[in-house]
């Protein structure tokens, strides 16, 4: 048996339980959903196993990296969502471009018409995989892999992207058989994800999301105002860098392409709106 400390009390699990079950036994004990944990202070997800005695503390979606596990979670599943109901032979890319209050404001570039009733099947959908608790899945793959993977979901510009990228070997997160690139840690399956909605919005939409002080309750829709606040903001970034040209300019551009999905190319990176994961 393994020994584990948790808040300053001894408990002991078998070799390789996964976190996930130890974080059952606990969850009546917290305030909001277990979605991570810390192992003798390293972050670890809850699909990991229990190898050696340790102490353990819970991340919670109250927290800053749990809150951004939800999020990005939930773009995952939002974006599988889309191709779903659009049809990866008809989506060419679906874009995060910033976030807006509690929400990120994403757009579809494809043959298909984005309106209500689309949106409706979407969120239908992403509500149809939470109830079914599908597992979200970690591997870690070469970039050639990863490039193959990206063009037979149709992904054609993070094949581009990856292209350039130089480190052998990038993690994919899968969600039955989607599969794609993001930078952070995930939940354990899309049980997790039951609160949101979706808001159309300009030429897009807004993903509404819990706060973090309130992670369970979806905001009213007041965050569409922030939402429109940043969308002017950023056109007139995109007008003054038009105008002087550049770099700049480039850069502005590029933002648009690897927004697809909620991914950013390499740790740190953000957008031109300052949104990064």
């Amino acid at each position: 048996m393994i020994q584990v400390t948790i808040d300053g009390k001894g408990y002991e699990y078998p070799e390789n339980c996964s976190y996930y079950e130890i974080a059952k036994d606990f969850e009546k004990t917290m305030d909001a959903p277990i979605v991570l944990v810390k192992v003798d202070g390293r972050l670890r997800e809850l699909h990991k196993q229990l190898k050696k005695n340790c102490e353990l503390e819970f991340v919670t979606t109250k927290d800053e990296i749990g809150h951004k596990t939800y999020q990005r979670s939930l773009s995952l599943l939002l974006v599988k969502a889309v191709y779903h109901v659009g049809g990866y032979d008809k989506i060419r890319h679906v874009m995060l471009h910033f976030s807006a209050g509690s929400g990120f404001f994403y757009t579809v570039d494809g043959d298909i018409t984005l309106n209500q009733a689309f949106l409706d099947e979407v969120k239908a959908y992403m509500h149809e995989q939470v109830e079914k608790a599908v597992p979200i899945y970690k591997r870690s793959v070469d970039t050639h892999e990863a490039r193959e993977r990206f063009r037979l979901h149709g992904m054609t510009d993070k094949d581009r992207l990856f292209r350039y990228r130089r480190v052998s070997r990038v993690n994919l997160y899968s969600l039955g058989d989607f599969e794609d690139y993001y930078y952070g840690f995930m939940t354990y399956d899309t049980s997790y994800l039951k609160y949101f909605d979706l808001y159309l919005y300009d030429d897009g939409f807004v993903l509404q999301m819990p706060e973090k002080k309130a992670p369970e309750t979806v905001p009213a829709t007041v965050s569409v105002v922030v939402c429109a606040m940043w969308l002017l903001s950023l056109a007139i970034v995109r007008q003054l860098l038009w105008r002087s040209g550049g770099a700049g300019c480039q850069r502005a551009r590029k933002c648009r392409k690897w927004a697809c999905g909620a991914s950013v190319p390499e740790a740190g990176a953000s957008c031109l709106s300052g949104h990064g994961f």
